[in-house]
């Protein structure tokens, strides 16, 4: 126990125990908010000066982010060893790093939007098929060999998710019109495959 009554590992076992909170806060993470479990990661020695896309990376910023979470334990559960209190404390630990983590990247999410032009406005008016189409026509996606979309996630607050779910099924302007749109998404994504083929690299 250190002098501000907090009981810190012995300095042996300091990076062990370093080790065992990441993994156990990582898996937690993952299992409060599944969707952080579906983003790449990769372990770097220093954080990039620029972003590696630049074309992409429309509001990303280089800088540090720090996700504080705090780990509190009464000293009668360290005595008796009480793992179920560690295992709450834990779980409650996970959710305040995921909650800020979350934030985060709906922020960066929400400036990247605005920067790239992809920001729709339905001003007030009920979500519908045409005001669904009217967001999908102002983002760039691909599509699979058959003509659907291909990695498009939706990401939407419940409210809204009921919303979508109970929408009737589309006409038949609304089933034309979806299907122009993704005829038109295929031929950008080959026009943009024509590109990169007749690039040559700069001498």
């Amino acid at each position: 126990m250190n002098g501000h009554g907090r009981i810190s590992p012995a300095p042996e076992y300091a990076a062990a125990v370093q080790e065992f909170m990441t993994r156990v806060g990582n898996a937690l993470l993952v299992a409060q908010y599944p969707f952080l479990g579906r983003l790449g990661t990769e372990k770097v020695d220093a954080i990039p000066e620029r972003p590696a896309s630049p074309d992409t990376s429309h509001g990303a910023s280089t800088g540090e982010f720090w996700a504080e979470a705090s780990l509190i334990l009464k000293n009668v559960d360290l005595l008796e060893l009480n793992s179920e209190a560690f295992a709450i404390q834990l779980w409650e630990m996970a959710d305040q790093t995921g909650r800020a983590v979350m934030k985060r990247f709906y922020d960066f999410m929400s400036t990247t939007c605005q920067d790239a032009g992809t920001v729709f406005c339905s001003g007030g008016h009920p979500l519908t098929h045409d005001s669904f189409m009217d967001v999908l026509e102002k983002i760039p996606f691909d599509v699979d060999e058959s003509g659907r979309p291909k990695g498009l996630e939706l990401h939407c607050s419940p409210d809204d998710a009921k919303k979508l779910a109970g929408l009737p099924p589309m006409n038949e302007q609304q089933r034309a019109r979806f299907d122009r749109l993704l005829k038109d998404k295929a031929e950008a994504q080959r026009v943009r495959k024509r590109h990169r083929r007749l690039a040559r690299p700069a001498s």
